[in-house]
């Protein structure tokens, strides 16, 4: 009998699957907690055995995972007691491949005297790297501590040293990290203690670049009466804003904790006041969102006190759109005799569908606490499961049950010490729907459009430009590069689309970093990879990056200029593969090949194909 607990999800966009992570007591009597791995399919199917991430001696604790789009691999964090008799508590991280092996040995990240805890961490694809924050009590007495910050190449290599992000003289802790491309920052919000002796417990954040520099100063998101803590930070990419939740006490004797969020602009500055998102009676808490990209709104999940005492705290849901407003109502995850806690939760673009997991206690006399999952759809409709039998094992089963209801359905229970037993399926209430956020109206056209003929005559170009600022400059009407294609202008008798018009081309990648056009020979460069698209008539287009090397995978995304070059773009459109995207003639678009993935890691090619 052991427990598993604190688990962490985080999505394979390039394979659709999950690596869901944890704390593991079974070996508790040698090594104490240590954190174990599994991976998921899509289905909610268990892909091969649970494995070790780490099994040091003492406590490693309060796992996180992120995906890493352009390695096609994860990274675990954790806090780790292997030095506690010199250093206290330290944050660790180790590399994991797509295949759940072990890419290098653990990467010690902060060593600092005194207790790192709960670390997080964020993958910045601009950069291929990281950033790992945590709660640090280096500087000051044990029960006082700040958040620091450390940046990490996404080939494990520390860049710089731990840093600084909060140093109040009062207590920070528990942070959370989230990132975005466009402005190329990072929100780090947390559990601040400054105003303890007057309005308790607050939420504060910090913008930090990408370099690691911070940007101004400290701020609040929310400094109301009684406490506010545990933090969960989401980004909207399609808006370009973060939305940080917590559980808040302000209506404490009236409905006891409640969740409230805060929005924040990509480029800085709050968005509006806080946004009551749950306030019913008894205690909602522990909250966690994602944000489906290819549904334009947020999952919001929490532990719920409700059904207090008969099932314990159960796991409630509710879907909000990109400005954090409410969509539909509340819906049960998981309601058990038991408690079921600490969730968290993974999208998934390649899918179209969510991951929630949790710590679960429903066989805590037989077993101890396991680690449970959900997957949550994008829309109301009977999603069948295959039936498999399970079994009494010490590793951990899965208990799919063949059900008809809505896509809330019973897919994956992780339990290493005792037999699952069937549940009741969750469902979401029929109002509820996860679709995407209208970007304003569209015109429908009042005849039958003529798909025009597509040429091949190559087109001119503005100076391109680097990285962040490709966002926000017209650029080029290229698409196609095959490999081993190199000559700027040239035509090429079988290809129907416009050709690349630069030395070295839009079209080839390298070890998934695109090559920059103006750089020397074998030489890679920044990710420059946008096309500009002027709509010649009003109707459904669709787009396609087709692979043309062996295992290569091509993403896409659609923005609408916006006329103002200062203004991030607006998101229309992301996925894999072919897409269909309702466009406006004489608007201009811009598609950005987004990630570029194989395995393993080579030269590659394709076409990106746009067609009306």
């Amino acid at each position: 009998m052991a427990d598993q607990e604190w688990p962490a999800v985080a999505a394979n966009s390039q394979d659709g699957e999950y690596l869901v992570v944890w704390q593991d007591q079974r070996n508790f009597r040698t090594t104490r907690a240590d954190i174990y791995a599994r991976r998921v399919a899509a289905d909610g199917t268990p892909i091969g055995n649970e494995f070790l991430v780490t099994n040091q001696a003492q406590n490693q604790n309060f796992p996180h995972v992120v995906y890493n789009t352009m390695r096609n691999e994860y990274f675990v964090v954790w806090s780790d007691q292997r030095n506690v008799s010199a250093t206290g508590s330290d944050v660790y991280g180790q590399r994991v491949a797509a295949d759940g092996t072990l890419v290098g040995g653990d990467i010690a990240i902060s060593t600092a005297l005194r207790p790192q805890l709960y670390p997080r961490v964020a993958y910045n694809p601009t950069d291929d790297e990281y950033l790992v924050v945590w709660q640090d009590s280096r500087t000051s007495a044990w029960t006082s501590s700040d958040i620091y910050g450390q940046r990490i190449a996404g080939d494990g290599t520390l860049l710089g040293a731990n840093f600084v992000i909060a140093n109040d003289p009062a207590a920070q802790n528990q942070p959370d990290v989230a990132y975005s491309p466009f402005g190329r920052q990072y929100l780090v919000a947390w559990d601040d203690e400054r105003g303890i002796g007057t309005t308790g417990v607050d939420v504060y954040a910090q913008w930090v670049a990408g370099t690691g520099a911070l940007l101004g100063g400290n701020f609040a998101l929310s400094t109301a009466l009684n406490s506010q803590e545990n933090v969960a930070v989401g980004y909207n990419p399609a808006q370009n804003e973060f939305l940080v939740v917590w559980e808040d006490s302000r209506n404490l004797g009236i409905t006891s904790t409640d969740l409230y969020g805060q929005r924040a602009g990509g480029a800085g500055g709050l968005l509006g006041g806080n946004i009551p998102l749950s306030t019913g009676i008894g205690a909602e808490s522990e909250p966690a969102l994602a944000f489906g990209l290819n549904l334009g709104g947020y999952l919001l999940v929490w532990r719920d006190d409700r059904n207090e005492p008969g099932t314990g705290g159960d796991l409630f849901g509710r879907a909000l759109n990109g400005a954090g407003v409410q969509v539909g109502n509340e819906f049960e995850i998981a309601l058990e005799i038991g408690t079921q806690r600490r969730a968290q939760l993974a999208y998934n673009t390649l899918v179209g569908e969510f991951m929630v997991v949790w710590e679960d206690s429903r066989n805590l006399f037989l077993g101890g606490r396991d680690t449970y999952g959900q997957r949550i759809g994008p829309q109301v409709q009977p999603t069948p499961t295959p039936t498999s039998t399970a079994t009494s094992t010490h590793t951990p089963t899965v208990t799919p049950t063949s059900t008809s209801s809505p896509t809330v359905v019973l897919t994956a229970t992780f339990t290493p010490t005792s037999t699952p037993t069937a549940t009741a399926t969750p469902t979401i209430p029929p109002t509820i729907t996860m679709t995407p956020t209208p970007a304003g109206p569209t015109n429908t056209p009042t005849a039958t459009p003529i798909r025009p003929t597509p040429t091949n005559t190559p087109c001119a170009y503005p100076p391109c430009r680097r990285g962040p600022e490709a966002a926000y400059l017209p650029l080029v009407r290229h698409d196609h590069l095959p490999c081993g294609y190199n000559r700027p202008d040239a035509d090429e008798p079988a290809n129907n689309q416009w050709e690349s018009a630069t030395p070295y081309g839009y079209g080839r990648w390298e070890n998934r970093t695109f090559w920059d056009p103006s750089a020397a020979p074998g030489q890679q460069g920044s990710d420059v990879d946008w096309y500009e698209w002027v709509v010649e008539w009003t109707g459904t287009h669709w787009i396609w990056p087709e692979n043309t090397s062996h295992r290569v995978v091509v993403y896409a995304e659609v923005f609408l200029a916006t006329g103002d070059p200062r203004q991030p773009l607006e998101l229309l459109s992301y996925g894999r593969g072919r897409q269909e995207v309702e466009l406006q003639a004489g608007n201009t678009y811009y598609v950005k090949v987004k990630n570029v993935g194989s395995n393993p890691p080579t030269v590659g090619c394709y076409d990106l194909i746009l067609d009306p």
